[in-house]
């Protein structure tokens, strides 16, 4: 059975009071001497303290690879990378240590550099981190004190989309635009309906798409034209609780629906019905490989990533070795 879209994990910052927003009876819980998760949806995080200890690259170049965030329990492996075509399911090659906590969606740049959205950095505080390849050292980091960074999409221009999935204390979620080089954003894109900004996507003509839910926890699909408000509904939307969207060269919309459990395929203008396919589980996040040939998706329901051909929707394979707990966040590169 799906998790409600009520369950969903929101971290709490310091400062936030609770606060009943949603009409099912999803509220926000005051913060706690450690970051907190709390149930507002169907993300499912959960607290943990920041990871420590060496980081290991590996010295061989890596071409292709899948890096995955995972709650772990420990919280020893908040962000692993594994090589691409894991058919055996080897463990991680490095992972990224000294990273902070509420890391959600990943992302990646056309270089390969790896984009993590910290909710609660090493400082305390909501960031974006890029992090050269086969985790490498740290190349930049983006303030966000506009609420908490849940994942990040890029424009053909370098500008960056961080989706803050609620605002400050609380307040409804936004999307922050960094031109390309600025470390904070020069901007912010609300909209009156969404209150918790889910996911984010930018096609090939820079338009920026939002996966929502309102105060209600109704879902929704917003479009941003050329990333510039007034945000639009799209209409027949229909999906239940909607992932970060992506899009392939042919600009068909690519996204899972968590709650139940499908990789949705829309074309152009997004409309229509989608092409579905069964997913082996709840998958907030599910990423393009760079040939097009595949989708990995993170799968929260049996704490593995999957991987799916690509346009067939055919299953592959999976892995999980080293995994534990819930795969959150999955991305390929170089895209």
């Amino acid at each position: 059975m799906s998790t409600p879209r009520h369950t969903r994990a929101v971290l709490a910052l310091a400062g936030i009071t609770a606060v009943t927003a949603c009409s099912n009876g999803g509220a926000y819980a005051p913060q706690a001497s450690t970051p907190a998760f709390v149930a507002v949806g169907s993300l499912d995080r959960a607290a943990s303290p920041d990871a420590s200890g060496l980081r290991f690259v590996d010295p061989a170049a890596v071409k292709a690879q899948i890096s995955v965030s995972a709650y772990d329990t420990s919280n020893s492996a908040p962000v692993s990378v594994f090589n691409a075509a894991n058919k055996q399911n080897k463990a991680a090659f490095c992972t990224l240590t000294s990273v902070g906590t509420g890391i959600n969606a990943l992302g990646v740049d056309s270089t390969g550099n790896l984009w993590v959205p910290e909710g609660l950095g090493p400082s305390g505080s909501p960031q974006v981190v890029e992090f050269k390849p086969s985790c490498g050292a740290v190349v930049t980091t983006l303030s966000d004190s506009d609420g908490q960074p849940a994942g990040i999409a890029f424009a053909s221009n370098g500008t960056a989309y961080v989706n803050n999935i609620l605002g400050p204390s609380s307040a409804a979620g936004n999307v922050a635009i960094y031109p390309k080089g600025a470390k904070k954003p020069s901007k912010l894109l609300t909209n009156g309906a969404v209150f918790l900004a889910a996911g984010v996507g930018v096609d090939s003509k820079n338009n920026l798409y939002l996966s929502y839910y309102n105060s209600s926890d109704a879902p929704g699909m917003l479009v941003f034209t050329g990333g510039k408000m007034p945000g639009k509904a799209l209409k027949n939307f229909g999906l239940g609780n909607p992932g970060a969207p992506t899009f392939d060269k042919k600009d068909n919309m690519i996204v899972s629906d968590d709650s139940n459990q499908t990789l949705n395929v829309y074309a152009p203008p997004y409309t229509g019905k989608p092409k579905t396919y069964p997913l082996k589980g709840s998958s907030p996040q599910c990423t393009l490989n760079a040939a097009q040939t595949n989708v990995a998706c993170g799968d929260k329901t049996n704490g593995s990533v999957d991987v799916y051909a690509y346009p067939s929707g055919k299953y592959q394979y999976s892995f999980n070795k080293g995994l534990s707990g819930s795969v959150i966040g999955v991305v390929q590169a170089p895209i």
